[in-house]
């Protein structure tokens, strides 16, 4: 009888030992399944982190940008009607064409003070305008390449 009572502490002891070595290893691989969820949530979080400063950047880069282009407009407008109302002039270098309907002398080299038409005056408000937009586009753009390099540098 006590053969059987030893075997059957043994074979208990067996199945305890069974149970405590099955449960280290489920309780290994929750530690495991946990370091690699922190891991990953780490770098969620310094994804999230990194976003959030691209995306501060961009909207300074683009506030910085809209603010620039609303002052050549305003300085565009104010052009226009400065031309418009002749408190400005544009010089140009041109030889003026006498008018069929002039009689003054024939010998007369010049038939006045050149100017722009008013097209001609209009299209070059329009090109400086365009000129500082992308002139602004540009430094806009070259400010957020490069904020954005320092900050991809400061991860690494």
């Amino acid at each position: 009888m006590i053969r059987y009572l030893i075997a059957a502490l043994v074979g208990l002891l067996l199945l305890a030992l069974w149970r405590i070595d099955h449960v280290t290893g489920d309780r290994d691989a929750q530690a495991d399944a946990r370091a690699t969820s922190e891991a990953a949530a780490d770098s969620l979080r310094g994804t999230l982190r990194l976003s959030r400063a691209l995306l501060t950047d961009r909207d300074k880069a683009d506030a910085e940008f809209t603010k620039g282009l609303k002052d050549a407009k305003d300085n565009n407008d104010l052009l226009r009607a400065d031309l418009a109302d002749g408190r400005k002039r544009v010089s140009v270098n041109a030889v003026c064409v006498r008018d069929a309907a002039d009689t003054s002398a024939a010998g007369s080299a010049d038939a006045g003070t050149p100017r722009l038409t008013p097209n001609a005056a209009e299209a070059r408000a329009d090109l400086e305008y365009e000129v500082e937009a992308q002139r602004l586009q540009i430094v806009g753009l070259q400010g957020y390449i490069k904020s954005l390099l320092a900050v991809i540098n400061a991860e690494h």
